[in-house]
Parts: C-alpha cells; structure tokens; sequence
C-alpha cells in the first residue's frame, strides 16, 4: 500500500499547487501578517482536502454525479460566497498585522480555509475525480484503515504545499511596500472574484435546465 499513500500524498500537492483562491488567499496572507497566517489558513484547507477525499473514497461525494440538482445548488452556493469572499479582499482597507499582535486569530484564519474549502465546488470536483481514479486501481485491496490513512497523506500533501507558499509569502512580504501588498490583496480579490463568476456561469446549465 505504499504506492497507495505515496499517490494520495501526490495528490493532495497537485491539489494545493492549483492556482485557485486558497492558494492566492494563503500568499496574500502570510505576505500581509506572516508565515503562521498562512500556515492556519492552509491547514484549513488541508483538513477539507482530506476530509473530501475520505469521502470520494467512500463514494459518498460520487453520489452527487447523479443529481444534477445537488450540482446545480452546490454551484450557486459556492460560486456566491467566493464572490462575496474576492468582493471583501476589494473593497476591505490593507491593514497589515504583526505575527506577535495579539489581535491575530489564527483560529479565525484556520475556519476560513475551512470555508473557503468546503464551498470551493472545484475543490469537490477535483476529489470526486481523484478519488474514482484511486478506488479504479486499488478497489480490490483498499480497506477503511487505508482510507484513513490515505486521507491523512493527502492532507499532509497538501498542507506542504501552503506551508511552503506561506514561506515565500513571508521572505516576500518583509521586502515590499505597503502599496505593493495593497496591490497583492486586490488581485487577491479580482482572481476569487473571477472563479466565483465562472462557477456561477457554470451553473446556469443546472438552473435553466
């Protein structure tokens, strides 16, 4: 099973490496408030792209494949609050935050990657596919225990990557102007704001159906 962890690993690296708004979120944050910013925001993540993955391996999230319905409202959920997401990276005041300032919650931080995840159907998307690739190769062999355990590699996969883009956020963020993250946080915003737009594009074949 060693094949199987080091492909679950894998794949929670290319999950994470996808330029979509966890990673945008993750370097903009570590940039404007440090690296451990960046890490809890990415641990969040990291936590749903394991539970997400336990669950395609489950067969639960494969379910919704044959309910365009639940496709359609899962579209127009999360297409909507990553608008409203990238809409508050716009219009929100740069306040950029010492890691040691004590009004740093990073738990705070650590449940919007959570959000960000959970209402991210690309994210969804992404393991509905991974995971039925995995469970094509390995359904033969593949137990609970492995499930779990595959899920955890995929997690930690993941978190490496935004452990690793919230170090360069950091070493970035100690030599740039204050403008110039100004500028990272509204592009920050334009890039969410634009995967919300095409997801909610992307439900219409649902809606009008």
């Amino acid at each position: 099973m060693l094949t199987f962890f080091l492909v679950s690993f894998s794949l929670g690296v290319a999950a994470a490496a996808a330029l979509g708004p966890m990673f945008v979120l993750t370097f903009n944050r570590s940039a404007a408030r440090g690296a451990w910013a960046g890490i809890f925001t990415g641990m969040g993540a990291a936590t749903i792209d394991g539970a997400y993955f336990f669950l395609g391996l489950s067969g639960t999230l494969n379910l919704i494949e044959g309910h365009p319905a639940y496709l359609g409202v899962l579209q127009l959920l999360g297409g909507t609050a990553l608008f409203i997401f990238g809409m508050t990276f716009l219009v929100k005041e740069y306040k950029p935050i010492s890691v040691r300032d004590n009004q740093t919650k990073y738990h705070l931080m650590f449940a919007q990657g959570v959000g960000m995840t959970i209402f991210n159907p690309m994210v969804i998307f992404f393991f509905m596919a991974a995971s039925l690739k995995v469970l094509t190769s390995y359904a033969s062999t593949i137990t609970l225990f492995h499930k779990v355990v595959g899920s955890l590699f995929l997690a930690s996969g993941s978190l490496t990557v935004f452990i690793a883009i919230s170090l360069a956020g950091h070493f970035v963020g100690h030599r740039v102007s204050h403008a110039v993250l100004r500028v990272m946080q509204y592009i920050s915003g334009v890039c969410i704001v634009g995967i919300g737009c095409y997801v909610l594009w992307s439900a219409r074949s649902f809606v009008f159906a």
